[in-house]
């Protein structure tokens, strides 16, 4: 046997929380439990590495280290564990590989003539028994040197008895023959205990050593160690695919192949507690907590996602399951966001709640927070993210995400898509389709005020601004209505290059994307009133490619571009350009979901399978080359307090207004003032833009 040298790997260490960047995708393949019962390991994959989780049930915290890819661990072949030294080790095609589940550390690498079922540790954690089939051999390895210690023969093999499993709680041997058992001491070099016993195959030991199950033809048994005793017989005629027991022995799981059915029973009352047909996404538990309650396994699922969502993938996730309440509990990693189906931040911009098969809930370092156990796609998220909405049959029903009960309902009586704000300054709700908007009044619960975007003066196309009103585009206007004055403001564009195709416009109404022919692309900025051309050259992809999308990020004047390679290719190219910078950046990803917060200065993004993204936008700066008057005209220039405006004539000035980088009025001076200074000290920290119907400027307020 050949002996590799000890590889150390970085340990990565996580408490409740795992990363998500790190962990989103986590497949886990084979599990054990320790024999002290505090901690599950599971043997999985992830877009990393390969990875040892190492999960302790009873707090519902977890960390994780890498192993060895010499060849991914077996399916079938439950790792191996050592608690007193705190040892794991698990087959693969040709090797054993043992780590230190407490530091991550890699102790020993076995290189295998024959792969093995049979591979235990020794019960002081000092030595490695290892059956080998071929030559009909138990051979004692040394853990710390490696070194092959003794080979020997049980006599029992030359009578026709084959080796079973290895009790490494008492170091035996067992071994079966037709209807026949035998246990043989590896320190004694002598059977023990040898009598009639019913065939099987299997064995596996509970309760350190004393107690083992054995399936047979046609049932269960567990019987005691000592004499064999039967403790329990459960009907096996259906076939079992899969058999647990809780470390205390009062619970027994089941999973049978015919019948499709998982179990769970309680061994002192012989009564079952849990019933549910198997199907190919239930949840299959490969580990049940002493209480019953809560069982750790996998979870069979399939991705509809990427351009042919017709044809999933599949993929088992690792899962917490609550038994008692009959839901799952958790994912593991956190991370996870079974089949995402829309997000919504809280107000407070703290949180993202994203729409599943249930609700999860995370902070702003994207770790995991909670879950709620609603399947809808969330709406809004208010109440310092203490109230969460679904649309149910017409209304907007809130639900208190502590106790998941209803706490209030508004019916809404809105058709098709409808779009839910919530504007932090005006304390209201508002709701919107393709031609009408509602206005909900948040302190009294109560219907504000409805319109017709045809009495408003709004196309079709509108979008929420942020937090004042909506927004909406329409042959080179924009118009934005205001619903704390109930005011329309109509910005017509100048100079509009002929051919222009309309694709969107920034919430803020600040820009307008569009383009005048297949790759050219026109940005226009109504602050300025001033447009930029872009040519996109693509052709380095294929002349035949075909677009896909168009849009801006946010209120940023960045635009999102993505189009197919070759028509009858899959790659999907997404691209983005940074008017701002003249910069562009190419991704290989599927998005199919972009959400932002309120005030559009943070992104979520989905991608296909599995993957989410929280980022921070940053301020636009220009999106155009435009000459903003700033010498000798506003000063100090940057300022923390006050700007002077004696250099511009102050008596000559007409509707002044100022505008942050978003192109928000931030303070609306109007015609006439008494003062050439100005008192900017509220403003927070930015660029901000001067504008009057004669002149603009530009300042810093530090």
């Amino acid at each position: 046997m050949k002996i590799i040298s000890i590889i150390t790997i970085l340990f990565l260490a996580f408490a409740t929380n795992i990363l998500a960047d790190d962990f989103t995708d986590f497949y886990p393949r084979s599990f054990t439990e320790t024999d002290d019962g505090e901690n599950v390991i599971v043997i999985g994959s992830s877009n990393i590495s390969e990875l040892a989780l190492v999960f302790d049930a009873e707090n519902f915290t977890y960390y994780s280290f890498e192993i060895v890819e010499l060849s991914r661990p077996f399916l079938e072949i439950k790792p191996i564990i050592n608690s007193k030294n705190k040892l794991l080790g698990y087959s693969t095609e040709n090797h054993i590989i043992i780590y230190n589940y407490a530091t991550g550390d890699n102790v020993k690498i076995f290189e295998l003539d024959y792969n093995i079922y049979n591979v235990e540790f020794s019960n002081d954690g000092k030595l490695l028994y290892y059956n080998d089939r071929e030559k009909n051999v138990l051979e004692l390895y040394s853990i710390e040197t490696g070194e092959l210690i003794e080979s020997r023969n049980i006599g029992l093999v030359d009578d026709g008895y084959e080796l079973k499993g290895i009790n490494s709680y008492y170091e035996q041997i067992v071994l079966a023959k037709e209807d026949s058992i035998a246990f043989y001491s590896i320190e004694a070099d002598s059977i023990v205990l040898k009598d009639k016993f019913a065939p099987f195959n299997r064995i596996e030991f509970f309760d350190h050593g004393r107690i083992f199950s054995v399936n047979t033809y046609d049932s269960l048994l567990i019987s005691k160690t000592q004499d064999l005793s039967i403790e329990y017989r459960f009907e096996n005629s259906f076939g079992l695919l899969n058999v647990g027991l809780s470390s205390n022995l009062n619970y027994l799981y089941l999973l049978g192949i015919e019948d499709n059915t998982h179990s769970i029973t309680d061994l002192r009352t012989d009564s079952i507690i849990f019933m549910n047909k198997y199907t190919d996404e239930s949840f299959t538990p490969h580990y049940l907590s002493p209480n019953g309650e809560v069982a750790v396994g996998k979870q069979k699922t399939f991705y509809y996602c990427g351009r042919y969502a017709e044809m999933p993938s599949e993929r088992k996730k690792l899962y917490i399951y609550d038994w008692k309440n009959k839901r799952r509990f958790r994912p593991i990693p956190n991370t996870y966001i079974m089949n995402p189906r829309g997000a919504v931040f809280s107000e407070d911009n703290s949180k993202v709640a994203v729409g599943g098969d249930l609700t999860t809930i995370i902070d702003r370092n994207e770790e995991f927070v909670q879950f709620v156990y609603n399947e809808g796609t969330p709406k809004l998220f208010l109440d310092n993210s203490s109230l969460i909405s679904y649309e149910e049959e017409g209304q907007l029903n809130f639900y208190d995400i502590e106790t998941e009960e209803l706490n209030k309902t508004l019916n809404i009586s809105l058709s098709g898509d409808v779009e839910y704000h919530y504007s932090i300054t005006n304390r209201m709700i508002v709701a919107f389709n393709s031609d009408s908007l509602k206005v909900f009044d948040y302190d009294k619960w109560t219907l504000d005020s409805e319109y017709s975007f045809d009495e408003i003066g709004l196309d079709s196309n509108a979008k929420w601004d942020g937090d004042f009103g909506l927004t909406s585009y329409s042959e080179g206007k924009i118009s934005r209505f205001d619903l704390s004055d109930k005011t329309l403001e109509i910005n017509t564009m100048k100079d509009i290059p002929e051919g222009l195709l309309f694709y969107d416009f920034s919430p803020n109404g600040r820009y307008v994307l569009g383009m005048t022919n297949k790759f050219t692309v026109i940005l226009y900025d109504y602050l300025f009133e001033k447009h930029k051309i872009l040519n996109i050259d693509i052709d380095r992809y294929n002349p035949n490619s075909k677009i896909i999308s168009v849009n801006l990020v946010g209120n940023l004047p960045i635009m999102f571009f993505s189009f197919l390679d070759s028509p009858i290719q899959t790659r999907e190219i997404n691209w983005t350009y940074d008017f701002d910078f003249n910069t562009s950046k190419v991704t290989l990803f599927y998005p199919y979901g972009i959400y932002y917060n309120s005030e559009y200065t943070s992104q979520f993004t989905m991608t296909c399978p599995n993957r989410i993204k929280l980022t921070k936008l940053r301020d636009p700066i220009s999106s155009v080359n435009t000459e903003v008057v700033t010498e000798n005209t506003i000063y100090p220039n940057p300022t923390s307090s006050h700007i002077y405006l004696d250099k511009l004539g102050v008596n000559r000035l007409t509707n002044l207004r100022i505008y942050n980088s978003y192109g928000k009025v931030v303070m609306d001076i109007g015609t006439t003032f008494s003062t050439d200074k100005l008192n900017v000290e509220e403003l927070p920290t930015g660029v901000y833009f001067l504008k009057t119907d004669e002149i603009q400027a530009s300042f810093v307020k530090e």
